[in-house]
């Protein structure tokens, strides 16, 4: 933890840190999952793809909420089976169930 209280002046402030090491429970191959076909309009009826590499867990929502440990594990296509929006939201997850905090995402105009 690094903190500056400036109350008591405003003068110049310098630190120094050493060793620092910002670092990811994630592996690099977590951040590269897509979804196929990319949003946009599509007609109902369209199956959306997440490809992740393997032995990545992807988690996701469909109303636009940030993806948690309870939400739906993705394992087969997902289906826009009804015309209106679709936000399509997903994270990769982590050890001990855990999601990752950046959150991907597609949007989604399902016409008949």
């Amino acid at each position: 933890m690094v903190a500056y209280d400036s109350r008591g002046g405003g003068g110049p402030f310098e630190a120094l840190f050493d060793d620092l090491a910002i670092t990811s429970q994630l592996s690099g191959r977590a951040w590269k999952v897509t979804a196929t076909p990319e949003g946009g309009v599509v007609q109902v009826g369209t199956q959306v793809t997440l490809t992740s590499p393997d032995g990545v867990t992807i988690r996701y929502t469909l109303d636009g909420t940030p993806p948690t440990k309870d939400s739906r594990k993705y394992e087969t296509p997902i289906v826009l089976d009804k015309p209106g929006v679709w936000d399509l939201r997903f994270a990769t997850g982590s050890g001990g169930g855990r999601v990752s905090d950046p959150v991907m995402g597609e949007l989604y105009e399902a016409r008949p």
